[in-house]
């Protein structure tokens, strides 16, 4: 009875804590997420998606081929609320509040064992573990945006979830297992490099048991084949090799350049060992992918939020709480000696492995690529403070009772400085990287297109088709069938066009038009001499301007 109060009172704060202004912070939608939102829109209106495509399974969007899933789960929540930000960011959200649930029974299932009682309350690991991933920084930031890791992370503690209910019951629970990582290979990238290697540490793991158990093995392995099998075709066509090609360290042009210019002077010296073993860009991508790699465990990363993407933290909170790191440690040293390592090696594998994709990519440390790894530290952290709180328990009752009411400020106080600087300073500071100003252009175009011929949107904002068909609600059935779809995704495309919007580079050297035409650009891209003409510049929350709208 007071484990199911408990459980539901920490889903209940979990939720809260995602749902709570969930269309209004971040600040805005960014470029992916209006691309998911719209895309979205077209499927649920016309069964295909801005190029004209009839329900994809890889959506080119802006040339980085997003995978399905989180697309396709946001057509529900569109249809019942119609296109806006919280529809777009809800099946993120109710993701983020389910794993916390998930995570008490995988904790369960990890370590049933593991608990203890202190003044007549009995702490369980499992309900530390979900308490500490309800109020997690890194977890929040990823479960209010629609981040499609976050779906990726769902399924993986699903997976594991329903792998350790078949090792200690019915092997058929590994069908939930097949059914769950093979859904993660249609969420995010990183996932069809993470999911086969957790499976060969699972198998690597659990030999014995699964042997015992071959048949049911072998059914969820072919029914694992089979959902996944229509990946196949996609992982090494064109469209699947795009995003690999423009984001791989191997592919990186600086990297290219500084080993061509290595090789040239070890050929002067006429060294070809060098030349052909040391300056080649595959033993420096391995350097580099080295270096990748461990960039993810910085405690600057982690602890500190001082590296990283400014949209994937709050200003000085990092992805975990400073108070953390000691208790991850405890709790690694409490799981190395535990009777059966194994949970601990499913652990630590899980963590391990999860930075393997974001290392291969040259824009580093990542912690979106690397969320995956999400709750593994939560879990050591939850081991740990059941390893404190046995130390705890074995000190006077005054002396209790003080370390319980420090700790208790301590928690508080962090979670109330991580809030604080997520709501109230994160968007004075962040906004510009969520593209803040883009839906204001947006709604004022479309107020006073009818008073112009037409509308130039400027391509010195990133993906503005996207910003401006999301934003005007512009019926995706005309998009694609009267104004031809979107012609391409990449960055640079000049051609894409719908009703009176028109986006391309503004040649702001031409005269006045014969007919009023609205210019909407970056106010940073636009003439000093012109700016004073502006008929609005809109300004980020911290009042710098960083959008112009102006009439020829």
């Amino acid at each position: 009875m007071r484990t199911g109060f408990t459980l539901a009172a920490i889903v209940t704060l979990a939720a809260v804590l995602r749902f709570y202004q969930l269309g209004k912070n971040p600040p805005s939608l960014n470029l992916d997420e209006v691309a998911i939102g719209y895309n979205a829109y077209s499927i649920l209106k016309t069964g295909m998606d801005e190029y004209g495509k009839r329900l994809p399974l890889v959506f080119r969007s802006h040339d980085d081929y997003k995978p399905p899933l989180y697309i396709y789960l946001s057509v529900p929540s569109i249809a019942a609320s119609g296109l806006n930000p919280f529809a777009v960011r809800f099946p993120s959200a109710l993701a983020g509040t389910l794993t916390v649930l998930l995570t008490y029974f995988l904790v369960r299932e990890l370590f049933p064992r593991l608990k203890l009682s202190v003044f007549s309350f009995q702490f369980s690991v499992g309900e530390i573990a979900a308490l500490l991933l309800a109020i997690s920084p890194w977890h929040l930031q990823v479960s209010r945006v629609a981040f499609e890791t976050n779906i990726a992370v769902f399924l993986t503690v699903l997976g594991v979830w329903t792998f350790l209910k078949g090792i200690r019951g019915n092997g058929r629970w590994w069908i939930g297992t097949a059914a769950s990582f093979s859904l993660s290979l249609y969420t995010y990238q990183t996932s069809r490099l993470f999911i086969p290697l957790f499976l060969v540490a699972l198998a690597g793991i659990y030999g014995k048991t699964i042997w015992l158990k071959r048949r049911d093995a072998c059914i969820a392995a072919f029914a694992f084949l089979i959902l996944s099998l229509p990946l196949s075709p996609i992982l090494f066509s064109q469209a699947g090799l795009m995003r690999f090609k423009g984001t791989s360290v191997f592919e990186h042009p600086g990297l290219v350049e500084k080993e061509t210019g290595r090789r040239v002077v070890d050929a002067q010296r006429q060294d070809w060992l060098g030349v052909k073993f040391l300056h080649n860009r595959y033993f420096a991508g391995f350097l580099t992918v080295s270096d990748g790699y461990l960039k993810h465990f910085q405690p600057d990363l982690l602890f500190l939020g001082t590296k990283g993407m400014p949209y994937n933290h709050a200003p000085n909170v990092g992805l975990l709480y400073l108070g953390e790191l000691p208790l991850i440690l405890l709790g690694l040293c409490k799981m190395a000696h535990l009777k059966d390592r194994r949970p601990f090696g499913i652990l630590l594998g899980w963590f391990l492995l999860s930075p393997v994709a974001s290392a291969l990519t040259w824009d580093i440390p990542s912690s979106v690529r690397m969320t995956v790894a999400l709750p593994t530290l939560q879990i050591f952290s939850a081991v740990g403070v059941l390893t404190a709180l046995a130390a705890v328990k074995k000190m006077r009752k005054g002396l209790r009772i003080v370390t319980f009411m420090l700790s208790a400020v301590l928690v508080a106080g962090s979670v109330y400085h991580y809030l604080h600087q997520y709501y109230v300073h994160g968007p004075l500071e962040f906004a510009e990287s969520w593209q803040y100003g883009y839906k204001e252009a947006a709604e004022y175009a479309d107020l006073h297109k009818d008073e112009n011929s037409k509308v130039i949107v400027s391509t010195n904002l990133r993906q503005p088709q996207n910003f401006f068909a999301f934003y005007t609600k512009y019926d995706p059935w005309t998009y694609i069938n009267i104004d031809g779809g979107t012609v391409s995704g990449g960055f640079l495309e000049t051609k894409n066009k719908f009703g009176k919007f028109l986006f391309q580079p503004i040649n702001y050297s031409e005269g006045p038009s014969e007919t009023p035409v609205l210019l909407v650009d970056l106010y940073a891209q636009t003439p000093k001499s012109q700016r004073d003409e502006a008929l609005k510049v809109i300004r980020l929350p911290n009042g710098e301007p960083t959008v112009s709208i102006m009439k020829r």
